[in-house]
This record gives C-alpha cells, structure tokens and sequence, in this order.
C-alpha cells in the first residue's frame, strides 16, 4: 500500500513538472500570450521588489517538530549556489543541493521521504523570514510561504526531485522559472528539502544547509540576468534562434522594469538601452578593491508617451576582460589581482558600457604643507602625508580663532582660498614629491573694498559685520599687489548710523603697505574707540616716508583704547620720526615679526 502511494505521488509530481516546463516551452516560443491579463499579486506592488508593503500578519508559521529539526550538519544536505541556461530543454534558473550517498540511499528506501524544491521570488523568502522570527535563516519555509498565499501572494512551486550522481557525487536539482509571476525582472531563489509524510497525511519538511557565511537570499538569481549573462558569454556557442530566445527574456524584463505593459512591449520593438559606468578614480593598487555602478535607462523613440529615457531598476551582469588581473562579482565589486590593465564590461542583454582599470605599483610621494607663514591663524590636518602617484594630497585647513577672526583668506600656489564658516578641505593634485606653502594670509577678501592699489575695510554700511581681529591683504582677489590704507579706511561710527564699527581690536598691516591716506585730515582711524593694537610688518621706512601720511586733526580722533603699535625690530626710531606714526610714538613697540 505505501509503495502504491508512494508511486501514485510521483506520478503527480511528474505531470506536474511536466505541466511545468510545458508551460516554460509556450512561454519560450510563444512569450506570453496576447491579451492575457496577469493577476494581482499582492506582494509585487512596487518594481524593485525591495520594500514589504503588505500588513504585518500575526500568522504563526510553526516550525515543524521544533527548530531543532531544522539544524543538521552542512555535509549532510548542502544547497549549492549558481544559475545556469540550459536551452536545449528550457530557459531558467538552476538548483543544487548536494546530498550525502547515505542520505540518498536512506530516502530512495523510504516510501514517506522524498526530496523536493519549492521556488519563489526571493522577496517572498525575506518576508517570510522576517515574519518567523527565526535566526541564520532557520525557518519552514513551505509552510510560511504558503501561509503568504492567505494575502494575496503567488503561489510558490514546488517540485519532486529524485537524486542523481555527478562524478561521483550525489545531488537533487531543479531548473524551471514559475509561469505564474509574468515580470522577469524578479529575483527567484529556492531551498531544498526533505519532505516525511505521515499516515494521516501530514507532512514535515527537513531543509537543506547553506554553505558558511550565505543563505537563501544571497542565492537568489534573476531570469533576465541570466539571460544577459548568457548573451555576453562568446564561449557558449548559442546559435542565432537560441540567442534570440534569450534577448527576448532580456528585453521584456527591461520593459517592465521600465513600466510598460505586456501589451505596449509587444507593439514597442524600437528600446533604446543605454548603460553608464563611472570611471574609477585613480589607479589601483594590488589587493584594492572598489565598487561600481551602472545607471541603466530605457527609451521608445517611437512612442511619444515613453520616448524619454527613464531609470530603471534591472539586473546587470558584470564581466572583466581579464579576470587574473582583474575580478569582478555580480554586484560590480572590483579587485586589484596582479598589476595590468583591464576593462570591465556592464551588460544589460547586448548592451553594454565598459570603464578601463589599471593597477600598478605606483609610485609615492612625500607632501609636506608649510606652516612658518600662518602666525597661528590657521590649523591644518594633516601637516604631511605620503600620496600615491594619481591621487592627491587632501588636507583640511581651519581658522584658530573663528570668534574674534571669522573666515580667512590664502594662497596655496597661483590659487586662492577662503574658509567658509571657519573650514575648507582641499585636494592638492600631486605629481612628485611636493612642499606646498600657505601664504598670504588674511581676513576673507569679502570683507574689503579695492580700488587700484588702495584698500578699506568693507563699505560704509557693512563694516558692523567685520571681525574684531582684521588682517589686510597682500593682494586683491586678481593678484595687484596692495599699497595703500584708503580714505575713511577704519572710520567708526561717522556720520552715518549704519556705519557702525566699533569692533576692530587688533590690526595687522603686511608690509608691502607703505602709505596710509596721504591727506590726513581723513578720519582714517577716527571712532574706532575699541582698537587697541596695530601690527606694522614694513622694514622700509626711511626718511622720506615708505610709509606716509600727514596727521591730520580726525585721524585718531576717539581711539580711546589704543594700547600698542608694533613694528620690526630696529624700526621703533625710524617710525617715531615718521610723521603720521610718529603722533604716536608713546605705543611703539618692537615685535619679532
């Protein structure tokens, strides 16, 4: 009696295989059939297939027997990762599982055991494995599947498989893709099992391990990839009908990944498929990795609705032209073997883009960034570093005193910079060994006004905004040297009521300045009754004046705080004669510049 059962069940399973892969051979030749309408699978709303959108459902999938029945050892039931085509019979996903011979032999002499597959969107296996609870994909996975048909999902398949050796080894496999989902763009996954059916007609499912560090979701393989995978690979020798077999998979994966109905891709046979890969920058090292990207669109030029280009989410297969120099994996990751040259292909059916990499030893530079000119003003991290050939030395430069300075102005080079909100980063381009030096250092340039060689700190109604600790300019923003302290240049609160400034503590004046506003009856420091130091970096003076200017009665009319003027050492008798500093001579002091 149970061997007649048994055979009955097989007989069963067979002709529902074989429907199965009859179904496949209309759906090969034939496609999907006009005007068929799909039905609505609740749990395929949105195209990529990433997010769950259905209801939390409080269904206990309960595990049979236990989780105990479900851990074994992984050499006693392996799943075998990989996808394969084989067209000859049927176009699809290949499974594996690898079975001990006396596991084989145990339910080959069972008339309730046998081995089976059941195949689903790998999406479905997520669900279902967030909805147990169960941990390193633990989990009955025919039961909690079939518990997802109650709302709304496709029904998963589920095959019968007898095992059978392979160069002496023994394994139950399965190749079908599911009529029942139309959208090729689905990733599908399967687990194997070994179902025991009870006298009452029960059943409990024993499911294979595996291999360390993967699980089921990590074996999933979409149609349409390995359709394009096929496509791109000289060595399998399709022939021209076989070929087209395999493009139409992959085209009406693009269009419903693009949005367009059954109905639209059967009439739109114009696609325009582009593929663009950034290239990676620099040049890799042995041992380096990285990751790329591909950016897939689709047009129909000939359908004024879908004539744009539009992104879409679409399995792409990676390809390196020399895998020993270059590695790529299926999710465009990319590693450095051996030093060469190398291009790297991304391949959506029989289009595709390419990037070239390279790696070599590359040469090493030493970068060194100078700190003796930036009088404390500024912070830079790091002070050094060795670059390799094709990269660039990246630093981060800062203000010290963002409070009392605000945002600082340099020169690296031919270049200028300026902090923003107190920071810039940079990446200096190397091409040997390389010092580079900060110079030129001052308030932000934003904040003065320049006319010819003359300056003045800002206009009239922005100075309230200027920062207490101000530093001038060597030069302008286009490179004119500056020598002159203009009219009004440091004028407090004036005549009028928004030129309000009142802040200024401390100026540093460069020395190539050599005159202060010739006519002195200009309030040049007039008002500006928080000033308490002046910093004076000319060495030039001499009795004609390098720097000049005639004391006019406003000029200090109200520095009521002035403490210090400094100048060079040896310079203090020099500036004391002089005859708009020398009103002064009671602040002069010498400083170390």
């Amino acid at each position: 009696m149970k061997k007649g059962i048994k055979n009955s069940r097989k007989r069963v399973a067979g002709i529902c295989l074989a429907g199965v892969i009859a179904l496949l051979a209309a759906a090969l030749f034939r496609m999907i059939p006009e005007n068929q309408t799909a039905e609505i699978d609740a749990f395929a709303q949105d195209i990529d297939f990433q997010a769950w959108d259905g209801e939390t459902s409080e269904t206990d999938f309960g595990v049979s027997g236990g989780a105990a029945d479900l851990v074994f050892p992984q050499e006693d039931f392996v799943m075998q990762s990989g996808a394969g085509i084989r067209l000859n019979e049927w176009t699809g996903i290949r499974f594996r599982a690898w079975v001990s011979e006396e596991l084989a032999g145990e339910i080959s002499g069972d008339e309730e055991k046998s081995f089976g597959f059941v195949i689903a969107p790998a999406f479905y296996f997520q669900e279902a494995l967030e909805r147990s609870g169960a941990e390193d994909g633990i989990c009955d996975y025919v039961n909690a599947l079939a518990a997802l048909e109650t709302e709304g999902a496709k029904p998963a398949l589920r095959m019968d498989c007898v095992p059978v050796q392979e160069n002496g080894k023994w394994m139950v496999q399965g190749s079908v893709v599911s009529i029942l989902y139309q959208n090729l763009n689905l990733d599908f996954t399967a687990v194997a099992y070994v179902e025991t059916r009870a006298e009452d007609g029960t059943a409990s499912y024993r499911y294979a391990a595996f291999s360390e560090g993967t699980d089921c979701l990590l074996n999933a393989r979409s149609v349409s990839y390995v359709a394009s995978a096929a496509l791109q690979d000289d060595t399998l020798g399709y022939s021209d009908d076989e070929r087209e077999i395999l493009r139409s998979f992959v085209l009406r994966g693009v269009d419903c990944a693009a949005l367009m109905t059954e109905e639209y891709s059967d009439s739109r046979p114009v696609r325009e498929i582009a593929l663009k890969v950034p290239e990676p920058s620099g040049i890799f090292d042995i041992g380096e990795s990285a990751s790329l990207t591909a950016a897939v669109t689709v047009a129909y030029p000939e359908h004024e609705e879908y004539a744009g280009a539009r992104s879409i989410s679409f399995p792409v297969y990676w390809n390196s032209s020399d895998p020993s120099l270059f590695s790529v994996d299926r999710w465009g990751r990319v590693e450095a073997k051996v030093e060469g040259t190398a291009i790297i292909y991304a391949c959506v059916g029989e289009s595709s883009a390419s990037v070239t990499v390279s790696c070599r030893k590359a040469e090493m530079y030493s970068c060194t960034i100078g700190t003796a000119d930036t009088r404390g003003l500024i912070a830079i991290q790091p002070t050094a570093a060795e670059v390799r050939e094709g990269n660039t030395f990246d630093v981060v430069i800062s203000v010290t005193d963002y409070e009392n300075c605000l945002d600082l102005s340099f020169r690296i080079g031919e270049n200028l910079y300026t902090t923003e909100n107190g920071s810039i980063s940079l990446s200096l381009p190397v091409g040997a060994d390389t010092e580079f030096s900060v110079r030129d250092i001052s308030s932000a340039l934003k904040f003065f006004k320049v006319t010819g060689t003359s300056i003045i700190a800002g206009t009239v109604t922005a100075k309230d905004t200027l920062p207490a600790r101000l530093f001038l300019p060597a030069y302008s923003e286009t490179g004119v040297m500056l020598t002159e302290i203009g009219v009004y240049a440091f004028r407090g609160t004036g005549n009028t009521p928004a030129a309000k400034y009142t802040k200024l503590t401390e100026l540093w004046i460069p020395e190539n300045y050599v005159s202060v506003c010739m006519n002195g009856r200009y309030g040049t420091f007039q008002d500006c009754s928080s000033l308490e130091r002046i910093y004076l970096n000319n060495t030039a003076l001499a009795e004609d004046g390098a720097i000049s200017g005639t004391m006019g009665s406003t000029s200090w009319q109200n520095c009521i705080h002035l403490a210090e003027i400094f100048v060079p050492e040896g310079m203090q008798d020099a500036y004391s004669q002089n005859k708009f500093w020398g009103q002064k001579a009671g602040f002069l002091k010498e400083y170390p510049f």
